[in-house]
């Protein structure tokens, strides 16, 4: 009887962690530079976000095609825009 309730515990704890990584994440604020706890808009196994544009003038056009994924990525999993 305790080992099925530790196996079922370890099995529920395991599952929290895993649905906790699946909908937080780490986000690097564009204008300030803070780091922040944030709910993800969908679930992803991305854990870190920021905006290469951040605050600048600049289009998703000027970036090279590596930065751009970074801020569809950004928009997508953070402001839930597409």
């Amino acid at each position: 009887m305790k080992r099925t309730l530790k196996i079922t515990a370890t099995l529920a704890l395991f599952a929290v962690l895993v649905v906790a990584w699946l909908c937080l994440g780490i986000v690097k604020d564009p204008e300030f530079a803070e780091y922040a706890v944030c709910m993800k808009a969908h679930p992803t196994f991305k854990v870190y976000f920021y905006s290469p544009l951040g605050m600048s003038d600049k289009v998703l056009a000027d970036l090279p095609p590596d930065l751009q994924a970074e801020e569809r990525a950004y928009r997508w999993y953070v402001l839930g825009e597409m």
